[in-house]
């Protein structure tokens, strides 16, 4: 919502219910939607990354060639590929050379076409996910799991499956965020509940 304040409490509330890793969409340009512009601009990734050091770990997705190399500089614990860049094999490789451990949201269609050294996570691409998810026999093909579904249940029933890896929207409790992830995003104190119940 172009606040700065509001990605340095997404840090704060994520580090304080036990997230391993907060990660950020990182765009060089404002991204259009019905209700406005979401963006995290770039000249607030320094300060967040400063902000989270000691607290908990800090990355993004990336969705042009130049924001890819400036994530990188930063020496992330990872760069997450959305399911839109699957076939980014370029990007994987600048990612992976560089000593980046890579992650990709991807299908059951296009998982055994990447480099074995990319960390596969099963993703359905839809925004949200209202039916329920055959998990069976998808890990360890896959890492883990892009998970855009309604609240926590499936979220655990794919960590019992054999995911090791969950994405899930976070977002805050603040009347004016519109963005169009926030309608199935979790609250903190949600994955607090999932964190207690995987014990992770």
């Amino acid at each position: 919502m172009g606040k700065l304040s509001y990605a340095k409490e997404a840090i704060d509330r994520a580090a304080d219910v036990g997230i391993h890793v907060i990660k950020f969409q990182l765009f060089k340009n404002p991204v259009n939607y019905t209700g406005g512009n979401v963006e995290l601009p770039r000249e607030w990734w320094a300060e967040l990354v400063a902000y989270a050091y000691g607290k908990i770990q800090i990355t993004a997705s990336v969705f042009d060639s130049e924001s890819l190399s400036y994530l990188l500089s930063f020496k992330p614990p990872f760069v997450k590929l959305a399911y839109s860049k699957k076939m980014e094999s370029e990007w994987a490789e600048r990612i992976l050379s560089s000593g980046t451990r890579c992650i990709i949201s991807c299908d059951p269609l296009h998982d055994r076409q990447m480099d074995p050294r990319v960390s596969r996570l099963y993703c359905i691409p839809e925004y949200p996910v209202r039916y329920e998810v055959a998990f069976d026999g998808l890990f360890p093909r896959f890492q883990g799991f892009s998970d855009h579904t309604l609240g926590t249940r499936q979220t655990l029933r794919a960590l019992e499956a054999g995911a090791n890896i969950i994405e899930k929207h976070m977002t805050l409790d603040h009347h004016d965020i519109i963005c169009p992830d926030a309608g199935f995003a979790l609250l903190p104190h949600e994955f607090k509940s999932i964190i207690k119940m995987a014990n992770v």
